[in-house]
């Protein structure tokens, strides 16, 4: 991390405080997990759900930073990643068991007063998805509110935007014949878990009445050649009309999953202000500006930052 991130801010050094355990999904499946544990006295958590192709060790590093506003975190391997039990990934829909797991096993052994649910890319969209679920959800785990970064509002629009950037070969008016056809073959594929590939979609969740249960702070960058700048922007404006204190910030350029090694000082400064805010935090907010000093925008990239809100 040290060496990818470049970042010392983010270097964990306190090894005891880190704890790895097993646990379960709800269909059954053992994941691995890790606990890290700064303020033994907090019962405030992060659960950190990384991208396709992470691992728990990029959930925590994503997440460390909260550490500093009294959080402790939780992150895990999702299923087929990692020290996880393998299984076919499906991008966030068979994920969002793998998340209940982990909330049911953090409220069993550690019975938090507050969660907030941070998730990338493939964890931005559980993150969204658990937010338009079941309500009881929010009671239950104590999920206070949701941070995703780089999300995407359903399957199609995710391989769509994939092809629109890289995949200059296929022709546009076949996009969406290739899209289905990977969805229904996938669907083959699924159909033992019980799993539509096209149920996919936190859009169509909207418009049959499902309404968010948490706020979400959303940040993306508008040239992602990963998942699509415009589905956050979308959501940003479907939920505006459903929910109070959502929150966001857009990036002109900025790599996929990346914000932290490119837009270090903003990416940590939004955030842990709309959390500062939302546990009324302001004090640990300030140390944390001062000693990171985050209200100096240093680079070039910090300075073309678009902050819409």
């Amino acid at each position: 991390m040290k060496r990818f991130y470049h970042t010392p801010q983010l270097v964990i050094n306190d090894f005891d405080n880190i704890n790895f355990f097993t646990f379960s999904s709800t269909d059954n499946l053992t994941l691995s997990g890790l606990t890290y544990i700064p303020h033994p006295n907090s019962h405030k958590w992060i659960i950190s759900l990384h991208w396709f192709a992470g691992d728990k060790f990029f959930g925590l590093y994503h997440a460390q930073f909260l550490t500093k506003l009294g959080y402790n975190v939780m992150s895990f391997d999702f299923r087929g990643h990692a020290k996880s039990d393998n299984d076919t990934s499906t991008l966030g829909i068979k994920e969002v068991r793998d998340t209940l797991g982990a909330l049911a096993w953090l409220k069993a052994n550690h019975n938090p007063e507050q969660v907030v649910l941070l998730g990338t890319s493939m964890g931005a969209y559980i993150t969204n998805h658990l937010s338009l679920s079941d309500p009881k959800l929010v009671q239950e785990y104590k999920i206070k509110f949701g941070i995703s970064d780089c999300g995407f509002g359903s399957l199609e629009s995710l391989f769509q935007n994939v092809r629109n950037r890289h995949l200059h070969l296929v022709p546009k008016r076949k996009t969406k014949q290739l899209v289905k056809w990977l969805l229904k073959k996938g669907n083959k594929v699924e159909a033992k878990s019980n799993i539509n590939l096209f149920d996919a979609n936190l859009f169509k969740l909207i418009e049959q009445g499902h309404t968010p249960s948490y706020p979400i702070f959303f940040s993306h960058a508008k040239n992602d050649g990963v998942t699509p700048g415009f589905d956050t922007m979308q959501l940003i404006d479907q939920r505006a009309k459903l929910i109070q204190n959502d929150d966001y910030i857009l990036y002109n350029y900025c790599i996929h999953t990346q914000a932290l090694r490119s837009h270090f000082k903003t990416h940590v400064r939004a955030i842990s202000h709309y959390v500062a805010l939302m546990d009324n935090n302001q004090t640990e907010y300030e140390q944390l500006v001062k000693e990171w000093k985050l209200d100096e925008m240093i680079t070039k990239k910090d300075l073309k930052d678009e902050k819409l809100s």
